[in-house]
């Protein structure tokens, strides 16, 4: 009797256990390299292929001079809105690549960070950047960049660089379908620039006060400009082609607006766009469409639905074309389709309100389809 007990007991027991332990959640992704609190890197540092590099939120991460974090393991640096993550160079003098991603590292994300003085560099990772806040106060060489990606794929949103017209901003070189949108730029040279990149996208930014070009287009294809406010740019807001980079083509300029800037576009060097509804005010050159080598090839550029107000030269070009067509404009403009000369007013300039009020518009247009139109 006993021994049938004890034998009922085990199995009992035995059967417990087997619910118990397959009830049990599975193991989450082992963290190799997990820094918390207010840690210093005090040397480069290595992650291997096959770890995973992660911050906790709220912690604030200082790099002390020349000292790196390489991964080429995924990075997860994600904070909140409550508990940002902090990433510090310590470096006062010289420029500091604080982070740096290889091949290997097919995940780069970063969302809710502050990253103060240090640069980042990516190879062939996937990155999505989400309300990442760049500060810089250093003398950063020409072209060093806050972030620079090669390869892989980029998604930049809802991220403010904060600089002070020294090096560059998101350089993004060989890829499919970058998309970045709902950024802000402060006093970013080269705030944005695409290198042999296609079908990508710059949507809803805001550029301010940058002393040279806002977006850059070099070597690129199939790319889309929309949606987004140019203010004070010193040289080319956008800038289509380049002298070294080669030409770019199929860019669309859709729905942008460009404020006391140098130039607002510029498609050079063999080129070609389409500008629809943008609204051009108080820059020195409105569309500047040229071909500066004697060769031959032409920049082109068709433009519709557009103003331009208080430019000294609304359109200039030289060895290329522009096709003009639905324009309003105080100035005299070449000739082109359904292009008015008339005064312009806009709803409310000191607070960036470009809503045309004024009544007299290109046949069958008017203030919803002419210029640009805030969303």
């Amino acid at each position: 009797m006993r021994s049938n007990l004890l034998l009922l007991l085990i199995i009992t027991l035995s059967l417990s256990c087997t619910k118990f332990e397959n009830s049990e959640p599975e193991e989450p992704e082992e963290i190799d390299y997990m820094f918390e609190g207010d840690i210093l890197i005090s040397e480069n540092t290595y992650i291997k292929e096959g770890e995973l590099l992660s911050i906790a939120p709220g912690s604030t991460i200082r790099f002390a001079p020349g000292a790196m974090l390489t991964s080429y393991a995924n990075i997860l640096i994600v904070g909140t809105e409550e508990l940002p993550i902090t990433l510090i160079s310590e470096d006062d003098v010289e420029d500091h690549l604080i982070l740096e991603s290889w091949e290997t590292a097919e995940k780069f994300d970063l969302k809710h960070v502050k990253i103060i003085n240090g640069l980042l560099k990516t190879h062939g990772s996937e990155c999505h950047f989400e309300n990442v806040n760049f500060f810089n106060d250093k003398d950063l060489e020409w072209n060093s960049a806050a972030a620079r990606f090669w390869n892989g794929e980029i998604l930049l949103e809802d991220c403010t660089l904060d600089w002070n017209r020294k090096g560059e901003g998101f350089l993004v070189h060989g890829i499919h379908q970058p998309i970045i949108r709902d950024c802000t730029f402060k006093k970013v040279n080269d705030a944005v620039e695409y290198i042999n990149c296609t079908d990508g996208v710059v949507r809803n930014c805001t550029f301010l006060s940058n002393s040279d070009d806002a977006i850059d287009l070099n070597d690129c294809d199939n790319i889309l400009l929309t949606d987004n406010e140019f203010y004070e740019t010193q040289n080319r807001a956008m800038e289509i082609g380049g002298d070294v980079g080669g030409n770019s083509t199929n860019i669309r300029i859709i729905n942008n607006l460009f404020v006391d800037c140098k130039i607002a576009v510029n498609v050079k060097d063999n080129s070609d766009a389409i500008v629809e509804n943008i609204t051009i005010v108080g820059t020195e050159t409105g569309l500047e469409i040229i071909h500066e080598e004697e060769d031959g090839l032409s920049s082109f550029t068709a433009a519709f639905n557009s103003v331009i107000v208080d430019t000294r030269w609304p359109v200039y070009t030289y060895n290329s074309t522009v096709e003009l067509s639905n324009f309003m404009s105080e100035d005299e403009l070449p000739s082109g389709t359904n292009i008015i000369q008339t005064d312009i007013v806009f709803a409310d300039t000191a607070a960036n309100d470009y809503t045309i009020i004024s009544a007299t518009f290109p046949a069958g247009l008017d203030k919803n389809t002419m210029g640009y139109q805030k969303n």
